[in-house]
């Protein structure tokens, strides 16, 4: 299993001041190895691994506020067959990227911040 960063601090997590930016995102691979344990055991206990995305959002607004990350997730290996993927907010900062199912796959995933209040013009 193997977590790298790639936007926008190069090999380590963004910070929060990084974050603070209307229009910050985090640009993230996520590996998942073969399993070598048996298939019914990983669909009991999908892997995971926590993508930090330091955007600070607020998980205790009411409905009408409320800020969660938009996450892209794209597979880059292990299709066809690559077992789907399972995305959680943890908290205001971190995200949990899982495998549903056996096999290796890799995935490109890309976390923004939606725009809290749009303008006239949608900016």
């Amino acid at each position: 299993m193997g977590l790298t960063y790639l936007y926008p601090n190069g090999a380590k997590a963004p910070t929060q001041a990084q974050m603070e930016k209307k229009y910050a995102s985090v640009h993230v691979t996520v590996e998942f190895g073969a399993d070598p344990v048996a298939p019914a055991a990983v669909l009991a206990a999908p892997q995971t691994v926590d993508v930090i995305h330091n955007f600070q959002f607020d998980l205790e607004r009411p409905p009408n506020d409320l800020q969660l990350p938009l996450v892209v997730v794209n597979p880059i290996s292990g299709w066809p067959g690559a077992p789907p993927h399972s995305v959680a907010v943890k908290d205001g900062n971190t995200i949990t990227i899982g495998k549903l199912g056996p096999g290796a796959a890799a995935y490109d995933i890309w976390i923004f911040r939606h725009p809290v209040h749009l303008s006239v013009f949608g900016l």
